[in-house]
């Protein structure tokens, strides 16, 4: 699991503080200057992707760590521009080629912030044309309400949904999953708890999860649930 690169809403909240961001700020889709409704990636977020572009490429050739073989990204375009810098490149075996599906329930915690409102799956389909859309997914934003926030125990429902699906369609044992902070630590609800920085490079290293293990390639530490 690997969080998402820094992004303008991230860069807005430091600049203007937690409280002027939360009660004005990111209800509305930019300064004049610069948007974060659906937030784009920063300079400074594609260089931290790309520094877990770098890490991978270095682990896969030295280490040998075996490389995700089906990959998942939120629908949120700082996710989907992440996952693109950090796969992109890399050797990776020809029968699991990076082409990830855009699930709609890997996206962050929902909130009135615009920087939580997703853009629709036309200009998905067209700024990322190789990934898959899953079944079912909608043209334009259903979920998204200005003002109204998803408490948490409706995200761990949507966040236990989407790993279900998976679970039950995917039967790859290394799966790659680009979200956010907020529903990472959701769908590890009652397992662990992790603070992820933006797109740090542990963050793609630090758990494999199969068959109830979380499996530590950096320390080669096994800690069942």
């Amino acid at each position: 699991m690997g969080r998402h690169g820094e992004g303008y809403h991230n860069a807005a909240e430091s600049h203007y503080g937690t409280p002027a961001w939360n009660c004005y700020w990111s209800l509305v889709d930019g300064n004049g200057t610069v948007r974060w409704d659906d937030a784009q990636v920063t300079p400074e977020g594609v260089k931290q992707a790309l520094a877990v572009n770098a890490f991978w490429a270095s682990e896969l050739k030295i280490q040998k760590v075996p490389p995700p073989r089906s990959y998942y990204t939120s629908p949120l375009t700082r996710c989907l521009t992440t996952a693109n810098l950090t796969f992109s490149g890399l050797d990776l075996p020809s029968r699991h080629p990076f082409v990830p599906t855009v699930k709609e329930f890997l996206r962050e915690g929902i909130s009135g912030h615009t920087c939580d409102r997703r853009g629709s799956k036309t200009y998905i389909q067209q700024a990322f044309p190789s990934y898959r859309i899953e079944p079912g997914f909608t043209e334009t934003d259903q979920l998204w309400q200005a003002y109204r926030r998803e408490v948490e125990i409706d995200q761990d429902i949507r966040s236990k949904a989407v790993l279900d699906d998976v679970f039950s369609t995917d039967d790859e044992t290394y799966i790659s999953i680009t979200s956010h902070s907020g529903e990472i630590a959701s769908l590890l609800r009652g397992h662990m708890y992790l603070h992820i920085a933006t797109s740090s490079r542990r963050n793609y290293f630090n758990m494999y999860l199969c068959n109830g293990y979380t499996i530590d390639y950096l320390s080669h530490e096994f800690c069942q649930w």
